[in-house]
């Protein structure tokens, strides 16, 4: 309700005779305490409820204005965090989230990564009870009936497996009448689910995507299910059924066997043995280590190198990119007041199995990028990266930076192996090598926390639909890419190696 509209509300429940906490305790918390007995005072004094202007200072910048600004610029298709709209607008990140979550009461909604399906059979709920033949011709072929019909008209098969229900007499019968064409018992093969795509594909996908967490019952629960059932007469292979392999059998003739015992069930311990090896202390211990390799790796290059001395850097790195596109799901959020209007707004993201993928490896220093190294078939081995990679990044790190280059590389396989180490030694004037190099480091990467990202956002994704084109984008984007966006990343690398350094090794977010 407006401001207006409760203070006419208060009015007429004063003049009702309602007292000031019965009048609070109606309007269930939209105005505090203090201000519905401030009101009542003043109707009492005055007659009715007059502010001559709102508390505090005029607001500056959460403004109508503001609010279309923030409202145009997230209908446009292009995806936009909370800090980029921060800076398009020129107003503080927290301004826009409270702009964004108090005043327009939105939510960041992940994207959902879903498969990418040209048609999919309506779903069909049969309930608990088990299928026959005389459910399956009643409440499943007439509907496979209608929908391959609208989709593919008088021309299309239907294909089942060797299910009971669907090699029936009656079954057969019904289908051999009504379907245009379809594969019956006799050819299709028994026990053969690789030819079944519900089966290697499928299912796996749409059970990935339930959310589990809404659904299943907890173990505290799941005991007292068990225990009702049991003392109601039903045995252990019932309940088992009827939790449809929730728990074991076992389990639960171990529940049983307690009830019987004691009346109920109590479980002193987690079953199982006692870990030796994932401790909590040796979680601790690994992490740890790895904070401290990371903290130790920041000490050194702040200690050995100035920031004029990172620009002679050659940072390089390698990334698959396919016909999917790129998809952050943790990070690409979609502003709405609901999760349905963000699935409206492209908040779910399609994707094929197994699509055309090509590796693409790119270098980059504080003026620009080396050339870009497109791997179309295989993956990169040891043997791959001295042979093609490597002699590359030598030749544009003599010629962008001279003999002063230092080239730095993740802790992939290839770059870690000996003889890759060996050839960098023998070859580099200097580089940086696995024993300084800290592992799962990828804010320590300017690829990782930027260029590649810069590179995905460039690319046309929808006129990229064979690995060709692909290649042809890859290329084309490479070069859009701004310089200054290439120096701010290697400027940000000696501030990520200050805030590890700070935080002892906590991972830059």
């Amino acid at each position: 309700m407006k401001s207006k509209e409760l203070q006419q509300l208060v009015l007429s429940k004063h003049e009702s005779g309602d007292s000031i906490a019965k009048i609070f305790r109606d309007l269930n918390g939209a105005i505090s305490y203090d201000t519905v007995r401030r009101w009542c005072n003043m109707i009492e004094k005055t007659g009715a409820i007059q502010l001559s202007a709102p508390p505090g200072p005029p607001r500056i910048i959460r403004t109508k204005q503001m609010f279309e600004k923030v409202k145009s610029r997230l209908k446009q298709k292009k995806k936009v965090s909370s800090r980029i709209l921060a800076h398009a607008i020129s107003i503080s990140r927290t301004s826009v989230r409270r702009i964004l979550r108090d005043d327009r009461q939105y939510h960041a909604y992940k994207m959902r990564v879903v498969p990418l399906l040209e048609g999919v059979f309506p779903l069909v709920i049969l309930g608990k009870e088990s299928m026959n033949h005389e459910r399956y011709i009643k409440n499943v072929l007439p509907v496979a009936l209608k929908y391959g019909n609208e989709m593919f008209g008088n021309d299309w098969i239907f294909q089942q497996e060797n299910a009971t229900a669907h090699t029936h007499i009656l079954t057969q019968q019904w289908s051999q009448e009504h379907f245009p064409m379809f594969i019956d018992k006799d050819h299709w093969p028994q026990n053969s689910p690789d030819l079944n795509p519900l089966d290697y594909c499928i299912w796996d996908e749409f059970v990935s995507h339930i959310n589990w967490n809404n659904i299943q019952l907890k173990s505290k629960d799941m005991q007292e299910v068990g225990k009702a059932k049991f003392e109601n007469g039903d045995g252990p292979t019932k309940i088992y059924r009827d939790l449809a392999g929730v728990v074991s059998l076992q389990t639960i003739k171990l529940w049983i066997k307690k009830v019987r015992n004691t009346g109920s069930i109590e479980l002193s311990s987690p079953p199982g043995r006692p870990r030796t090896a994932r401790t909590k202390a040796n979680i601790l211990k690994a992490v740890f280590i790895e904070f401290y390799k990371r903290v130790k790796f920041a000490n050194w290059v702040l200690n050995n190198y100035t920031k004029s001395d990172i620009t002679r850097w050659l940072f390089s790195d390698e990334k698959y990119f396919d016909l999917n596109g790129i998809c952050n799901n943790q990070n690409d959020r979609i502003w709405a007041i609901s999760r349905e209007e963000a699935d409206k707004r492209v908040a779910i993201y399609e994707t094929t199995k197994f699509p055309v993928k090509v590796m693409v490896r790119l270098g980059v220093y504080s003026e620009g990028l080396s050339a870009q190294v497109i791997f179309e078939d295989g993956p990169m081995d040891t043997q791959r990266y001295i042979d093609e990679v490597l002699p590359i990044a030598l030749e544009c790190g003599n010629e962008m930076l001279g003999e002063h280059c230092t080239y730095q590389q993740d802790g992939a396989r290839p770059h870690i192996h000996y003889f890759s180490q060996k050839w960098s030694i023998d070859h580099f004037p200097s580089f940086i090598s696995k024993d300084r190099c800290p592992p799962n480091s990828p804010d320590l990467c300017t690829f990782d926390y930027s260029s590649w990202n810069e590179l995905g956002k460039l690319m046309n994704w929808k006129k990229i639909t064979t690995e060709e084109l692909l290649i042809q984008e890859i290329k084309h984007s490479v070069k859009k890419i701004e310089k200054e966006e290439i120096l701010n990343s290697v400027n940000d690398f000696t501030k990520w190696l200050r805030i590890i350094k700070e935080t002892g090794g906590e991972y830059v977010r």
